[in-house]
């Protein structure tokens, strides 16, 4: 079902009976109005031949009436008349009645209706002083005027309903002609056309919907340039280690062809397999880095304690590279946790690069300070301080830069400082780099977490 017809169901069905409700209250109304009209007819008629009564000659007791006499009168579409004399020794003797009466001489004293002859008789009743008048009138008379009431009511009203719905259709479709253009917008727009709406005039109803669809689009955009910046960075950086592996494959496997010396050909194959991990490694960090730039995690839902987590990474850098005794880690004066709302394994990623990289860049006789401080503002601070030879102001300035790398020779991706800058920045988060006189000093910096 369409929005239109929706609206037009819903508004014209809740307009119908709100006027349907209208129509049979007035037809209720009208009726009771047409009864108490007519019922009053009936009692004036009765009244005023009583009124014409009392001015006749009054009759002696032994008077006797002669039989009744007709009242030429047509009683098809209107009123009868029976005048009776009724008298407490003897029976009622009818007077005088119009042509067409039924018969009014049960009637009870008042207004009844009754069913006379097989047609039902709306009777009033007059007695007094013994004369009994009996005005009537055929129910069906009633409903002939209340049927032409409602025909003469049903029809404009009908067609009133009609109309309405037939405007208030139109009036839908000018109401959704912004969302209109909007459809038209996209659907004339080509694939990878990500550039945002133009400005569109509608109403303030129909403003949230242009915004949400507008900031998707930006949204969408950032989500395909980060595609397009992930698949170039895999094209650029994976190529010259697939090389690498390919080209110590095939030197393995010409040795072997040409029998050569057993450790040139172990000497291909470890170089291979170096190559493997380096891909490996990059892939990782790629996969890492598009994960954090994506943006889908919501820091509300995660708490991570940041001593601890910090105490793990040495742990396993301990185990892994056999670096225990280089790092040297100073707790906070105060022991107890610093909860910050960084997802536990993203944290754990951005110690661990900062970690590597000090490693990788310092002097094997020489260690790596890992410093937490507590700040008053409600921030945790950590500074890992290596004695390696440091950089200048320059490249500073491009150390977080993806795949830069002090120099060629240089291990490593060029990926991780570029990692933990993402992180710092997705979880409100700052990374500073300064060089002193030697070394290097990185301060990693995250707000506690709200319900710390």
């Amino acid at each position: 079902m369409s929005l239109r017809f929706r609206l037009l169901v819903i508004i014209g069905t809740s307009l119908s009976l709100m006027w349907t409700a209208v129509a049979v209250w007035m037809y209720r109304d009208f009726n009771r109005e047409v009864r108490s009209v007519l019922d009053a007819r009936l009692q004036a008629s009765a009244r005023m031949v009583s009124n014409l009564m009392d001015r006749l000659p009054t009759a002696q007791p032994n008077t006797r009436f002669s039989p009744a006499f007709p009242i030429a009168k047509d009683a098809s579409g209107g009123l009868v008349c029976e005048i009776s004399l009724s008298r407490d020794t003897t029976a009622p003797t009818l007077l005088a009645r119009t042509t067409g009466s039924p018969g009014l001489m049960h009637a009870q004293p008042g207004y009844g209706t009754y069913e006379i002859g097989g047609m039902a008789w709306r009777v009033y009743v007059l007695q007094r002083d013994g004369v009994r008048i009996s005005t009537a009138e055929p129910e069906n008379v009633r409903r002939g005027l209340l049927r032409d009431y409602a025909m003469s009511g049903g029809v404009p009203f009908l067609a009133a309903v009609m109309g309405s719905l037939a405007i208030l259709w139109l009036a839908i479709a000018r109401g959704l002609a912004p969302l209109e253009r909007i459809r038209l917008l996209l659907s004339q727009r080509i694939p990878g056309d990500t550039s945002p709406l133009p400005a569109i005039s509608a109403p303030s109803e129909l403003r949230p919907l242009i915004s949400t669809l507008r900031h998707l689009l930006i949204r969408v955009q950032e989500a395909l340039l980060r595609e397009r910046q992930f698949s170039d960075d895999a094209a650029h950086e994976l190529r010259t280690p697939l090389t690498a592996i390919r080209t110590n494959i095939q030197v393995a496997i010409l040795g072997l062809r040409n029998h050569a010396p057993l450790p040139l050909v172990e000497r291909s194959m470890a170089n291979a397999e170096a190559g493997a991990l380096r891909l490996q490694a990059t892939l990782e960090s790629l996969l890492l880095l598009a994960r954090v730039e994506a943006g889908d995690d919501d820091p509300a839902k995660h708490s991570t304690d940041f001593v601890d987590t910090l105490r793990q990474s040495v742990q396993e850098l301990g185990s892994s590279m056999g670096a225990m005794e280089r790092i040297v880690v100073t707790p906070p004066a105060d022991a107890s946790p610093i909860w910050v709302s960084v997802p536990p394994a993203l944290l754990a990623s951005a110690i661990r690069n900062l970690l590597e990289n000090a490693l990788r860049h310092a002097p094997f006789d020489t260690v790596v300070d890992a410093r937490i401080e507590r700040t008053d503002n409600r921030v945790v601070r950590l500074f890992v301080v290596d004695r390696g030879p440091g950089l200048s102001p320059d490249q500073i300035t491009h150390a977080t830069e993806r795949f830069w790398r002090c120099s060629p020779s240089a291990e490593g991706s060029g990926l991780g400082l570029a990692i933990v800058k993402a992180i710092a920045s997705e979880y409100e988060g700052t990374l500073t780099l300064s060089s002193p006189s030697t070394g290097l000093t990185v301060c990693l910096e995250f707000p506690f977490a709200a319900d710390d």
